[in-house]
């Protein structure tokens, strides 16, 4: 799954036709807001029947583990949370706002 930036471009990219089109031996990983962009009941009732060979997601709404059928890895949100990871991500944001004060600012979009 490529990963999309969740605008009404990217909603229609991903439907129930293109995923008919995937072998069963195809996996699905969803990254980001995948329910915005993807058919998620669709594709969950693809892999339950034997379709598709499974789906993996991350998202708020996920429910227990048993609760879904066939290969599905249903992640929570913050599914990228390691103690390394947030410490890299606070080292970034003490970096910037020191580079930003000495007028250097650094890690900068659209500039």
């Amino acid at each position: 799954m490529p990963a999309l930036v969740e605008n009404d471009e990217t909603r229609i990219i991903i439907t129930k036709k293109l995923i008919d089109t995937l072998r069963p031996t195809a996996i699905i990983v969803g990254i980001n807001r995948v329910k915005v962009l993807l058919p998620e009941n669709y594709i969950l009732k693809k892999v339950a029947s034997g379709a598709l060979a499974g789906y993996a997601f991350e998202g708020d709404n996920a429910k227990e583990l048993s609760s879904y059928k066939g290969n599905v890895w249903a992640l929570p949100a913050m599914a990228w949370y390691t103690q390394e990871s947030l410490q890299n991500l606070l080292q970034v944001w003490v970096d910037d706002i020191v580079a930003f004060a000495q007028g250097k600012p650094q890690n900068t979009v659209n500039t």
